[in-house]
C-alpha cells in the first residue's frame, strides 16, 4: 500500500508554495512531445485481454486496504465522480494519464494546455477486486441470463441483445463459457460507454460484492494496472487536488513509454 503522506509529497502536493510562475511550453517542444505520445500508443499492440485459457484464469481476490491511494487526471478541478470511475495507483501510470489525458482535450494555442487537474484519493473502506476469472465469469453469465435492460422496460439475455446487434451466427451455438471467452475482448474495448450490456455487466459484479476491478482494456497496453472503481462516492475520499503546469504536462509526454513485457509480467503475477 502507498503511504498518502509520501505518495503526495512525490506528486508535490504537500507543502507545495503556490504561486505565478511562467508555466508555458514552446510551440515546437508542444508538438513534439505531443507527437510523441501519439505515435507510441499508436504503436500499442492490441492483445485478448485474457489471454489463458478459461481454465487457466487466476481466480484469486485482490484487496485494496482503506488508505490505498489513486489518482485520477481530470480537466475538472471538482469533478464528480461517477458511478463507473476509472483511476491510476502506480507512479509510472499516472505518468502516462498525465501525458494522454491533457492531449485528449487538445493544445489550445499550441503553447497552454487546457486546465487539467490532478486529483489524489484514498479508499476509506477495503475494496474486493473482481479476479481475471471473476471478470470473464460476470460476462459469459450474461450470455444466458434474462438481465440486460432494455429502454422498453424488458430485459433479454446477452445472447439476444448481441443478435440483435448483428453478432455472428455462433452467439447461438457455442457454450455462454465458450461465447464470454471468445467475446470479452471485443466487449471491453466499449466498457466505457453507457449501454444496456454495460449495466448488467458492472451490475451483476455488485451483486457478487465486488468494489473494483481492473480495466482490462488498457492493462498491459497503455497502462500497467488501471482500475475501475464501482459507485465510488463513499469509497474513495479525496486528499488532495492541484492544476497540472504546462511543463510536466510536457515532460510527462516527452518520456511517454507503453508498459514492458517486465512490468505486464508483474503486474500478473
Amino acid at each position: 500500500m502507498i503511504e498518502v503522506d509520501s505518495f503526495l509529497s512525490h506528486y508535490g502536493v504537500k507543502g507545495m508554495q503556490w504561486g505565478k510562475r511562467k508555466d508555458r511550453v514552446s510551440l515546437r517542444d508542444a508538438q513534439i512531445a505531443g507527437n510523441h505520445v501519439q505515435s507510441v500508443v499508436a504503436k500499442a499492440v492490441p492483445k485478448n485481454a485474457m489471454s489463458d485459457s478459461y481454465s487457466n484464469l487466476k481466480s484469486d481476490t485482490q484487496i485494496l486496504e482503506a488508505g490505498f491511494a489513486v489518482v485520477r487526471i481530470s480537466n475538472h478541478a471538482n469533478e464528480q465522480l461517477k458511478d463507473i470511475t476509472y483511476a491510476s495507483h502506480t507512479p509510472k501510470d499516472v505518468q502516462r494519464y498525465t501525458a494522454i489525458i491533457p492531449d485528449f482535450h487538445g493544445l489550445g494555442n499550441g503553447q497552454s494546455f487546457p486546465d487539467s487537474y490532478q486529483h489524489t484519493y484514498v479508499t476509506t473502506k477495503r475494496l474486493t477486486l473482481a479476479s481475471p476469472k471473476a471478470r470473464v465469469d460476470a460476462f459469459a453469465n450474461l450470455m444466458d441470463a434474462r438481465e440486460v435492460p432494455m429502454a422498453d422496460g424488458s430485459k433479454v439475455t446477452g445472447r439476444e441483445y448481441l443478435t440483435a446487434l448483428g453478432y455472428s451466427p455462433e452467439i447461438t451455438s457455442l457454450d455462454k463459457h465458450q461465447l464470454g471467452k471468445q467475446l470479452y475482448d471485443n466487449y471491453v474495448v466499449d466498457q466505457y460507454a453507457d449501454t444496456p450490456l454495460n449495466t448488467a455487466y458492472f451490475g451483476s459484479l455488485r451483486k457478487q460484492g465486488y468494489d473494483a476491478l481492473v480495466d482490462d482494456n488498457n492493462k498491459g497496453i497503455i497502462a500497467d494496472e488501471p482500475l475501475i472503481i464501482l459507485d465510488p462516492v463513499g469509497k474513495l475520499e479525496r486528499m488532495a487536488v492541484r492544476k497540472l503546469s504546462n511543463q510536466e504536462i510536457n515532460e510527462a509526454q516527452k518520456n511517454f513509454s507503453l508498459p514492458s513485457a517486465k512490468e505486464v509480467m508483474l503486474h500478473n503475477d
